[in-house]
């Protein structure tokens, strides 16, 4: 008996070192993130990704098309996406700890928001970080227990429990006992309980080895799901009244699923950013006690039903870590506004109207600003370099963030709701079997089938339902109809196109080119739509002067460089200096000049000389 207590005195002081250990640890860990977040405040995101682990977070994203939102609703498509750079804005944002998180914030950048009020939502929550450092770092530091798993987003890991089928627990139950029974022994029997416990030892290690290469995805798909209730549970905890929107729903979800992580604790050891020392203890426990195969079946069948439940404490813990992102993402830029969201125009209205004041590229370091204050059509002309890109992606940019974090790199936004298309950067599909032009005409088809999504269908669509009725009745009766905040806070599928195109059909020759774009572009010239289109074909400044306003960038060339103030400017371009860019790139002097007399030759005479 003596020896027996004195098993149980070693064993209960194991366990007594293994706490003070993990106590001592979480200390650490708390001390080191609050430095690394007083660090990180207010500066660029240091996070690095994986292709993979950054596709996973796109999932939760492309799960919106399908399932909280109709699949017809708007949102930012992959070419928008590409030609804007937004992924680059997207990582210069994600100051996020937790997975939830950078779903979310990817989310509400790849799904622009509509309704000016949920907008307003999520601005106030920002304001609230960034003005109250204590309470947000008690939420960060809650949120940072959320974590991040290393490949995959939570999302991913709770949809592959789908998949998930029951093992049977009792085996692994007698093989963790037998394990017990070898410990209890060992203080009675040292040689017996050697008999007993090296062939447990590598019977246990060989069975687990086998099983978690079925169960583990699993396994971690319950820790994800533990690691929510728990970033919950302390959320809840901090007792903020300010995070209310957020919170009420939160204790009404996690009460819904608190049963799945009783008994479970030892399960969530594993898988975040790092691993301390009482974590790993906890690991080995695992391959010698199996406790997480045990209970596997029991927290399978405690989750079956609660999958919505899981997505939706993604979303408000996600909206969180989103918001505090948001506000340090606020703090690192020089200057930014709210956007100003006007109502958006009727079919008998003067078009949509477009202001953004000392708006700057947010990735490029001491941008240039520029203002812009204009409605329909617009074509920015210059040469190559001079700005024409790199300023209609930064009304793409602009547009994106507003109607996202209502954080906009500008002094002044003004606009209505909009949808944005964009083509400009294409590349050939190679493996579709596509040609440049290919791939370019079916980018700008998208932009014409969006823009004839007209606003004013509402007052067509009055008049049919009552074809008695006089038109102007009718469309007095849709704009009552879309009154009280509807007529801003646009449904997707309804709001004006912004449009904005690179070179226009560069991929086709010049006469076709032409033609064809001058049409393309008429067609965009509708009340709903407002469109910015760079070319270098002047022409089309002349064919589309009664419906297109003309604006440029010029540059200024001197005897061996040339100087870009990247400055907008009314009207169109009048300058040429491509063939003196070649000059100063060194090209040999012969070349230059001859290429300079058989432009003044076309100029003069319309025809080119033979070679």
């Amino acid at each position: 008996m003596a020896n027996l207590a004195a098993g149980i005195i070693i064993l209960g002081l194991i366990v007594l070192v293994m706490a003070v250990m993990i106590i001592n640890e979480n200390r650490n860990r708390k001390a080191s993130f609050r430095r690394w977040v007083e660090r990180s405040w207010g500066k660029a995101p240091t996070q690095e990704y994986s292709a993979e682990a950054f596709e996973s977070i796109r999932h939760f994203s492309d799960k919106n098309l399908s399932g909280n939102e109709k699949e017809e609703a708007y949102h930012i498509d992959d070419i928008t996406w590409h030609d804007s750079d937004l992924d680059s804005i997207y990582l210069q944002i994600n100051n996020t700890v937790s997975s939830p998180g950078e779903d979310v914030l990817y989310s509400w950048m790849r799904h622009p928001c509509f309704k000016e009020e949920e907008l307003k939502r999520r601005s106030a929550l920002m304001d609230y970080f960034g003005s109250h450092e204590k309470e947000r770092m008690k939420v960060q530091y809650a949120l940072s227990g959320v974590g991040r798993m290393r490949t995959m987003s939570f999302y991913d890991y709770i949809v592959f429990l789908k998949q998930a089928e029951h093992v049977g627990k009792m085996k692994f139950i007698l093989l963790g006992l037998l394990s017990v029974v070898g410990i209890v022994i060992i203080f009675i029997s040292p040689l017996a309980a050697l008999a007993i416990l090296l062939p447990a030892f590598f019977i246990n290690l060989y069975v687990y080895l086998h099983m978690r290469d079925s169960t583990q995805i699993y396994i971690r798909s319950f820790q994800c799901i533990l690691c929510l209730l728990n970033g919950a549970k302390s959320i809840l905890k901090l007792d903020i009244p300010e995070l209310a929107d957020y919170t009420v729903p939160m204790k009404e979800t996690y009460s819904k699923m608190a049963s799945f992580g009783r008994g479970a604790f030892l399960v969530t050891s594993g898988g975040q950013v790092g691993m301390g020392i009482g974590d790993a203890l906890l690991e080995y426990l695992k391959m010698i006690f199996h406790i997480d195969l045990i209970k596997f079946d029991q927290m399978l069948d405690s989750y079956e039903g609660h999958e919505e439940d899981c997505m939706r404490l993604i979303e408000l813990l996600g909206s969180l870590d989103a918001a505090v992102a948001c506000a340090s993402f606020r703090n690192y830029l020089p200057a930014w506004c709210r956007g100003e969201f006007s109502e958006f125009p009727s079919e008998n209205e003067a078009g949509v109207r477009l202001e953004i004041e000392d708006m700057y590229h947010p990735l490029i370091s001491n941008p240039v600003a520029n203002s812009i204050k204009t409605k329909g059509g617009n074509l920015v002309t210059g040469s190559n370099a001079s700005g024409k890109s790199t300023f209609l992606k930064n009304i793409a940019i602009c547009v994106v963030m507003a109607q996202s974090i209502d954080t906009v790199p500008a002094r002044v936004y003004k606009a209505p709701f909009l949808r944005l298309y964009t083509s400009m950067a294409l590349s050939d599909n190679l493996g579709g079997g596509e040609s440049y032009f290919i791939v370019e005409i079916k980018s700008l088809k998208r932009i014409l089938d969006a823009a004839k999504e007209n606003p004013g269908m509402v007052a067509a669509a009055a008049a049919q339902e009552a074809p008695g009725m006089d038109a102007a009745v009718a469309q007095e009766k849709a704009s009552t109809e879309e009154s009280d905040g509807r007529r801003k806070d646009m449904a997707g599928s309804r709001a004006p196109v912004l449009g904005i195109i690179d070179e226009v059909l560069r991929g086709t020759n010049t006469i076709e080119r032409i033609a064809a774009s001058s049409q393309i572009l008429s067609a965009l010239d509708k009340p709903n739509v407002i469109t910015f289109a760079a070319t270098h074909d002047i022409e089309l400044s002349y064919i589309l002067k009664s419906k297109y306003c003309n604006w440029h960038f010029e540059e200024e060339v001197k005897e061996n460089d040339v100087i870009f103030n990247y400055q907008l400017r009314g009207g169109r371009a009048t300058t040429r200096n491509a063939i003196k860019l070649l000059g100063i790139a060194g090209y040999d002097p012969d070349v230059v000049e001859a290429a300079q007399t058989e432009a003044e030759v076309f100029e003069k005479t319309g025809e080119w000389k033979p070679a």
